[in-house]
């Protein structure tokens, strides 16, 4: 009865305490609320109006104690006396019973609660129950707390209860009740409902279908997490068991000899056939295969077709994400899977797709995405993985276009934009609510963002939050139009692989006042612009400046070097936790020093090439942490290229 234990820590919070009596909270509404979740369920036509009158709901979507089938009061006991035991003393107060009733075994009022809390509860489940074909009334280890004539299971249970009718097993530990006969003769009575046991467990046995259909409640799928509970429970079948799995060979050939992993495949395919079909509602569908796809055949659908047509469960979809690397050498597979969510899906609100489009060079995949798209009503983001084909990317921005909707998080990576000349301006027309624009190695796109083209300079993306450009190279003239539209509200730019020169820092620092993380590719002149930046930026929390590491070194500007980092001092922001100068530019440990005596932020992680012994480095960083009061979590320090330039180090220290 160990799922007592599972189902009670959740059920609780469903439940409150008044005067003496245990009752679900809003018991007396449940009929109404049912009523009105009726009349919504039949008026689909909102997806975000059904979430909010959820929420407004606050008793239990899924009614626990209505699928239980059997009652142990020790476990019961049990579980209360877990829960009971991380309660604050208020809480435990709160708990009101009558204590007359306990008073000739224990004085210890924490030792009735739980006895009182245990007897209401199970009067709780079994009011609620539909069927009780298990009744345990024993007391085990703790018969001697419980006071004689102590009811464990409440009188007003007895009598007229439909779910007591089925009980197929009941043991009860009567000893308590030696000078209270009442209760026992109560017992003989319920057992005399029970004409014909025998007769119910056959007609029970002749039901193949579970009593309690979990597939119906289930409201998200992810293919690799099926794939892993498959794989837990193979691992303990017996080799009869498993050879008695029958699948097609011919399907998984291409991949493994080893039918194991064929067989743990076939059922994960199967079993998400079955979920899909018996449940009413599915809000999140993963077809990813993680670090498994190496082993899946090229061509295998993880999702079977039969159940992207006609399936009214998928009409409710709000996420999903699909991994189709697997499919690029059987493209009409994707194609009617980006189809078939096309007709039955309108309200997916976050959509990734890594890869599975296809090479062919008509562009089949992107024209079917595309379609699915444009269809979506409530689409908020978007996601968008390794697809080389020029022509499925310009269908796929065409779609996006096309909506005009609230678009407001973009992302691409390892896509090719290079006959996408007006990537930008498309973007900037079609997303003006964008807050998050991520193009992570996608190469280099030649879209020059004119600032002459739009109307007023705050219609390029006035609200764009992140700005990610991690390995793409864009014009800088593109990077200071999108600095000069987007306000003050960008606060996150990335534009690692792009060498950023000097106007364009410029510009974040005049037109990104609030920008709080910024990561970029810079040489050693352009850190002049420091100054500029830290005086205008005051809330930067990570700065992380990546270069070309020095291939010798020069010590004739070395004293250029440190004045750079001296001049910082006092003008660095107080916010920042990160300060990263990964560049071809070192520094003296006498510099670090001057620079981190002055330095009023708290630094979380400081990195740097540096120059000189790296261990007079790190006793300098030891002596800031002491004045700040930090602790060093953890370090590194080594000579950077050993033998070749035993003078720099590479120094990297972690703080708490």
């Amino acid at each position: 009865m160990n799922f007592l234990q599972q189902l009670f820590p959740l059920y609780l919070e469903a439940l409150t305490i008044e005067d003496n009596n245990f009752i679900p909270i809003n018991s007396s509404i449940n009929s109404s609320n049912n009523n009105n979740n009726n009349n919504n369920n039949n008026n689909n036509n909102n997806t975000q109006q059904i979430t909010q009158q959820r929420k407004s709901i606050n008793h239990p979507l899924f009614d626990y104690a209505s699928f239980l089938r059997g009652l142990d009061f020790y476990q019961v006991y049990y579980a209360i006396e877990n829960w009971y035991s991380y309660q604050s003393l208020d809480k435990r107060r709160s708990i009101k019973f009558d204590k007359k009733k306990y008073s000739d075994k224990s004085d210890d009022d924490d030792e009735c609660r739980k006895l009182y809390l245990t007897r209401e509860l199970i009067n709780h489940f079994i009011r609620r129950s539909i069927t009780i074909d298990y009744l345990a009334l024993t007391a085990n280890d703790i018969e001697s707390i419980i006071p004689s004539g102590f009811c464990c299971f409440p009188s007003e249970c007895w009598h007229h209860n439909n779910a007591l009718k089925y009980i197929q097993t009941f043991i009860f530990n009567g000893n308590n009740y030696n000078n209270n006969n009442n209760n026992n003769n109560n017992n003989n009575n319920n057992n005399n409902n029970n004409n014909n046991t025998q007769q119910i467990t056959q007609q029970r046995k002749s039901i193949n279908h579970p009593l309690f259909d979990y597939a119906s409640f289930l409201r998200g799928l992810d293919f690799y997490q099926v794939y892993y509970a498959i794989e837990n429970w193979y691992s303990y079948q017996s080799l009869d068991k498993r050879r008695s799995i029958k699948f097609d060979k011919k399907k998984y050939s291409d991949k493994s000899d080893d039918d194991d992993e064929c067989r743990k495949l076939y059922l994960t395919r199967e079993l998400i056939n079955h979920f899909i079909r018996r449940s009413i509602t599915i809000d999140y569908l993963a077809l990813t295969a993680n670090d498994i796809e190496s082993i899946i055949p090229s061509g295998f659908c993880c999702f079977p077709s039969e159940c992207w047509h006609h399936n009214n469960a998928l009409k409710y979809i709000q996420t999903f994400i699909f991994n189709g690397n697997n499919y690029n050498n059987n493209n009409n597979k994707c194609c009617e899977l980006y189809e078939a969510l096309a007709l039955c899906c309108k309200s997916i609100k976050f959509l990734s797709i890594h890869g599975g489009i296809g090479d062919d060079s008509n562009g089949g995949g992107g024209e079917s995405l595309a379609n699915l798209i444009q269809n979506q009503r409530h689409l908020v983001k978007f996601s968008l993985w390794d697809v080389q084909q020029s022509n499925q990317l310009s269908q796929i921005i065409k779609a996006i276009t096309l909506r005009k909707g609230k678009l407001k998080y973009l992302e691409f990576r390892f896509c090719n934009f290079s006959n996408c000349d007006s990537l930008f301006e498309n973007l900037a027309t079609s997303c003006p609510e964008l807050t998050t624009l991520k193009l992570i190695k996608c190469g280099d796109i030649q879209s020059n963002l004119n600032p002459t083209t739009f109307s007023t300079p705050v219609s390029v993306f006035p609200d764009l939050n992140c700005l990610d450009l991690q390995g793409t190279r864009v014009p800088s003239k593109s990077l200071k139009t999108i600095f000069r539209g987007v306000n003050i509200d960008l606060r996150i730019i990335h534009v690692e692989g792009i060498e950023v020169g000097l106007r364009v820092i410029e510009r974040i620092a005049d037109y990104c006042p609030n920008i709080t993380h910024l990561e970029a590719h810079v040489k050693k002149d352009k850190l002049l612009q420091l100054e500029i930046l830290f005086r205008s930026c005051k809330n930067l929390s990570s700065l992380k400046f990546y270069g070309e590491l020095p291939e010798r070194f020069y010590f004739f500007t070395q004293d250029a070097n440190d004045n750079l980092l001296i001049n910082l001092k006092q003008i660095i922001p107080v916010k920042l936790k990160k300060f990263i100068l990964k560049t071809d530019c070192a520094f003296t440990f006498g510099a670090m020093e001057l620079f981190l005596n002055d330095c009023e932020a708290k630094l979380s992680k400081l990195e740097y090439i540096s120059f000189g012994s790296v261990w007079q480095h790190l006793n300098v960083i030891k002596r800031y942490s002491r004045r700040k009061g930090l602790k060093v979590k953890k370090h590194y320090a080594g000579n950077y290229r050993e033998l070749l330039m035993r003078e720099l180090g590479h120094v990297i220290v972690e703080f708490e």
